[in-house]
């Protein structure tokens, strides 16, 4: 039997982006938390933008310096890791790099590995080095923070071609990435061991197939999860059983492009609201799937752009990614106009 319920006793308030950035129609998507701070990567942006949990306000730092000319999906995917915020390019050419110690914002060019739109998606750090997850290229990103050597690893073997991947998590000295597979030809979860430098596949298919279907991961308890966008499941890895399964999502939605973003507080999993009007909610003790309504955040935060990415209901995608800090859950406006903060009791 499914389980599935929305949690009607909600705390959550919105705070509006307009006139705060460069651009005011800009997309954010990905998050990450670190030392009570937010950071959500530029999508279609030109500013960093970053959420302070201690003092509820937004700031942002303009990218100008490292982005020639702001376009579609400049970064997607961000991390930290040793005292600095880093973002994958996409279609940027540079791995932003933010110190938060000196508020600094730098780039690190990546043109010897790969040039041209739809780069990397997804990106993590394990040892001194720097990870990207290939999106539209054939090799994994490769940086080494000490040497500064840039190098990529050829994936084609476990999949090629467009939209291959999205999302990566550092686990244990292997590297995994979860199909978002726009095409829906590629149902294999991508796995690099940084020991014996070999790449792998891992089929999810048992899960779920077809187009589109994780968008964004997290790691909880030596278990890889991605949440679900266009399929009904969440996707579960146990990195020490080698046991993939799935916590179905019908009771709650069975929409598309549903969610966006996932992140691990407190013992549970939270995925962002991009076309959904909830943050999905699972417990990995009791296996319960749920979800905290945040239609009124929906409805306050109008989507400011002209016509953005709507599903057959005629929605918009309000929300994009979603990290947590503390009790605390923080989502970046994608078509919306407004970054959402819940507060878990």
């Amino acid at each position: 039997m499914e389980s599935g319920n929305r949690d009607n006793s909600s705390s959550y308030h919105v705070l509006p982006t307009r006139g705060l950035y460069t651009v005011d129609e800009s997309q954010y998507g990905e998050s990450t938390a670190y030392r009570g701070k937010v950071y959500f990567a530029p999508h279609d942006a030109m500013d960093l933008l970053i959420y302070d949990t201690s003092t509820d306000s937004l700031s942002v730092v303009s990218t100008a310096s490292i982005l020639d000319n702001g376009g579609s999906a400049n970064w997607l995917g961000i991390t930290a890791y040793e005292g600095k915020i880093y973002a994958a390019p996409h279609w940027a050419d540079q791995i932003l790099v933010y110190d938060v110690e000196v508020n600094v914002l730098s780039g690190v060019p990546t043109n010897r590995v790969a040039v041209g739109p739809t780069k990397w998606n997804g990106i993590a750090a394990w040892e001194g080095k720097l990870y990207a997850a290939p999106f539209g290229v054939e090799n994994m990103l490769v940086y080494d923070l000490a040497t500064h050597e840039m190098s990529g690893i050829p994936t084609s073997s476990v999949c090629s071609g467009y939209a291959k991947w999205m999302g990566l998590i550092a686990h244990a000295g292997k590297l995994y990435s979860a199909p978002v597979d726009a095409p829906g030809n590629c149902d294999q979860m991508l796995v690099y061991d940084v020991a014996s430098g070999k790449v792998s596949g891992i089929s999810t298919a048992a899960v779920a197939t077809g187009p589109w279907k994780w968008h964004g991961m997290a790691l909880l308890d030596s278990k890889v999860y991605a949440v679900p966008a266009n399929v009904h499941a969440l996707l579960i890895y146990d990195t020490e059983t080698g046991e993939v399964s799935g916590a179905s999502t019908r009771a709650i939605s069975q929409d598309v492009h549903k969610w966006a973003g996932l992140t691990a507080l407190n013992g549970k999993l939270y995925g962002g609201p991009q076309l959904d009007e909830g943050i999905l909610v699972y417990d990995p003790a009791t296996k319960n799937v749920s979800s905290l309504p945040v239609t009124e955040a929906v409805s306050s935060s109008m989507p400011k752009r002209y016509g953005c990415m709507k599903n057959p209901d005629n929605r918009c995608a309000t929300f994009n990614g979603i990290a947590g800090w503390g009790k605390k859950l923080v989502c970046p406006p994608y078509d919306a106009s407004s970054v959402l903060v819940y507060d878990l009791p």
